[in-house]
């Protein structure tokens, strides 16, 4: 069970106090409120995150198509991206990050900017049948 947010993945923003006010942390505060509105949510146990990069506009079509899919190896870091996204899904968790366990997480090349949140089969169906009973 896969589940795709369209929006671009931004890392995680540190604030202070001071900082709180600052353009970067409005943005940030902004974009985390975007997801929120999206119900972005995060299983507890087991699930992978996949963080598609949008391309340069400025690059060619022969570049985008050679790019499509490849490893994004440049900022923002991976780990940065992580903790943005646990940082917008932890408000359906009652503000605890340390109850998640992740399965994995990549950045890819993408066309349009997306977060995609993977579930494994096993755990869909038991996840379907808890909420038959």
């Amino acid at each position: 069970m896969n589940t795709v947010y369209p929006v671009v993945p931004r890392p995680y923003f540190r604030m202070t106090q001071r900082s709180k006010w600052s353009i970067p942390a409005q943005k940030y505060s902004r974009w985390k409120g975007d997801l929120q509105a999206l119900n972005f949510d995060i299983p507890d146990c087991g699930a992978s995150l996949v963080f598609r990069m949008p391309m340069a506009k400025s690059w060619s079509k022969k570049k985008k198509a050679e790019m499509l899919g490849k490893a994004h190896q440049q900022t923002p870091d991976l780990d940065n991206l992580i903790k943005s996204a646990l940082d917008a899904a932890k408000q359906y968790k009652g503000g605890d990050e340390s109850i998640w366990h992740l399965g994995g997480a990549m950045k890819v090349w993408a066309e349009e900017g997306s977060i995609e949140v993977r579930v494994p089969i096993e755990e869909a169906i038991a996840e379907a049948e808890r909420q038959c009973r």
